[in-house]
């Protein structure tokens, strides 16, 4: 007799791993799919080991400030860098297979075969039924169609596929300039590698504040770094040579594409709709077309963010349970390069001509005058005492974030935020002499 579960999910990344966490406390029953790797892109090729070599890029940017000769510079070679990062990733999967161990969920680490509205299937041939299914399989790299001769090509690498590069070459070539590219355009530029990046768009992270677009410009060509903004690719050699519609010759040793992600969508036998960019459509409750199906993370499309697919997966299980509707939430965002871009709310740009623009300087906190963090600032968007958007140039900036995330979406007065006592020294003080000045 086949079992039958209350909850199976297919894809155990961030949303999938929260949601089943989320199910299992609640006493549902909850299978769980995965064939590839525990925790997901987010994990084992996205966010986390990003991450650590960015962190990685800025140890070594400060030894280079301060000339100093210590084993540690011996440290920052490639090599190393991946072994330290695969300790990460293994010490994070371990701990996320004793959680799921813990709370009693059935982990299945096989490909599903097809899914239809009431059962699915695996590779071996084993059929497994549920009440209700949660796809959760993220998403992959999209590869333009006139990149897809390349792929063959050991030179050529995504955003998943580099952590396998061995060592540092000589220069790089990234095409895309959204959030992925220019981290990595920080981290090997860091290291004194030539790098170009080439975005179609008019303009290097589409949709960031336009002042912080300025920043991560000025910082990236301080490093050397290249842009080719809004320019065509007129051709593209098999040696990874490349001819921009301005006539411009680029011939480095490798080539990232990072030009955005696709939904990874399991094989079914069923109706599944789409949006027009092939993401799962899914309506305000995560559901799909079918009552018992739902999507949630990468799959669906809604934002290619890893905190916003555990917010995602929390909130289904609520509205499996007593049917609470999702409230929309504020989701930040941060590029991680030194210092961080980090935003939540409205831009400068979409701010109505009587919102109040309010910036001060980083070197306004003590904490960053200490630690020689000075470049920076803080611009708040407000409206009658209200926070409407945050956007912070500055180291630690992303750690600032929960505040403004926390005032926007419960429209909190920012005359009780300016009152709050925030611990000295410390870059949240910040805040505060910002509140104050949005005040004045």
């Amino acid at each position: 007799m086949t079992t039958k579960y209350d909850i199976a999910i297919i894809g155990c990344g961030t949303a999938g791993y929260d949601a089943a966490i989320a199910a299992s406390k609640t006493g549902l029953s909850v299978i769980i799919f995965e064939d590839k790797y525990i925790g997901g892109t987010c994990l084992n090729v996205g966010c986390i080991p990003t991450k650590a070599y960015l962190y990685k890029a800025k140890q070594y940017q400060m030894l280079q400030k301060f000339q100093m000769e210590t084993a540690l510079i011996d440290s920052l070679n490639l090599s190393a860098i991946n072994a330290s990062t695969k300790r990460i990733i293994s010490r994070s999967q371990r701990a996320m297979e004793n959680n799921l161990k813990a709370q009693n969920i059935n982990v299945i680490n096989e490909s599903v075969s097809y899914f239809d509205s009431v059962t699915i299937t695996t590779l071996s041939g084993n059929n497994f039924c549920f009440d209700k299914l949660i796809l959760a399989s993220g998403s992959a790299p999209f590869i333009p169609p006139s990149f897809h001769h390349l792929m063959s090509n050991p030179r050529v690498y995504t955003n998943e596929t580099i952590f396998t590069l061995e060592a540092f070459p000589p220069s790089v070539t990234i095409i895309g300039g959204g959030v992925i590219g220019i981290e990595f355009a920080f981290f090997f530029s860091s290291f004194g590698i030539s790098v170009d990046v080439i975005e179609l768009a008019p303009s290097i992270l589409s949709n960031t504040d336009a002042e912080l677009i300025q920043e991560a410009r000025k910082l990236l060509k301080r490093k050397k770094v290249k842009f080719h903004e809004g320019i065509q690719i007129t051709e593209i050699g098999d040696d990874l040579s490349i001819i921009l519609s301005d006539g411009t010759n680029i011939n480095n040793e490798i080539m990232v594409i990072a030009t955005g992600r696709k939904a990874n969508i399991p094989a079914h036998s069923i109706d599944l709709k789409l949006t027009t960019k092939g993401f799962v459509e899914t309506n305000d409750c995560y559901q799909t077309t079918f009552k018992n199906i739902f999507a949630i993370g990468d799959i669906n499309g809604k934002s290619l963010l890893a905190h916003s697919a555990s917010n995602q997966a929390d909130q289904l299980i609520q509205y499996i349970m007593d049917e609470t509707i999702p409230n929309k939430k504020s989701i930040p965002s941060v590029i991680y390069i030194n210092p961080s871009l980090s935003s939540v709310g409205i831009t400068e740009k979409e701010a109505k001509s009587h919102y109040k623009v309010t910036k001060i300087p980083y070197g306004l906190s003590g904490k960053a005058q200490a630690e020689e963090n000075t470049e920076g600032w803080i611009k708040l968007i407000t409206e009658n005492k209200t926070l409407l958007g945050c956007h912070i140039f500055g180291v630690n900036g992303e750690d600032l974030l929960p505040i403004c995330i926390l005032a926007i979406d419960q429209k909190l007065n920012i005359e009780d935020l300016a009152n709050t006592i925030y611990a000295h020294p410390s870059y949240c003080e910040l805040l505060k002499v910002a509140f104050h000045a949005a005040l004045d």
